[in-house]
């Protein structure tokens, strides 16, 4: 009877419990669905989205991407399940790429979900970035207050929590 209740208990931290405890894989975040970077959610395809032209019939159309390689994985929230957390950028059209951060998680019916996307700004170079106590710890590179946007020169660390 004794192994029936704990059976029983297993089950219900099962079904109760984060559904996937692994964090979502670089294939799954390539075709992924993300927010915040325009003004609708968009889908990617290995990795790329690009949408419809600006001008019917003219070459600038919105693009953006997921930075190959770039992943951290750990349990930021704290529930037992890991997330992951990846760059992202996106253009216009024009001379400025956007950056930022992106921390995706799983549902529980297993799907891929942005969990929250938080903008870096234009041309920012990541130097480094590392996940502590639930924490993403970034060390930028963005345009100070006399530097001009196609040459950052500040230094930054930003958290996002």
């Amino acid at each position: 009877m004794r192994a029936a209740g704990c059976l029983l208990l297993l089950l219900l931290l099962v079904a109760c419990g984060p559904g996937r405890v692994d964090a979502p894989t670089m294939p799954e975040l390539a075709n992924a669905t993300y927010k915040g970077i325009f003004e609708e959610p968009l889908t990617m395809t290995d990795g790329k989205w690009e949408g419809e032209p600006f001008v019917a019939g003219g070459a600038s159309r919105p693009t953006a991407g997921l930075v190959d390689g770039f992943r951290l994985t750990g349990d930021l929230d704290q529930d037992g399940a890991e997330e992951a957390v990846v760059l992202l950028w996106s253009s216009s059209g024009g001379s400025g790429t956007f950056d930022y951060i992106a921390i995706m998680g799983y549902s529980r019916e297993g799907e891929v979900l942005d969990l929250a996307t938080v903008p870096l700004g234009d041309r920012v170079q990541l130097r480094s970035a590392h996940l502590l106590e639930g924490r993403v710890e970034l060390d930028l590179i963005q345009a100070g207050p006399e530097d001009a946007a196609c040459c950052p020169g500040q230094k930054v660390k930003s958290t996002i929590v």
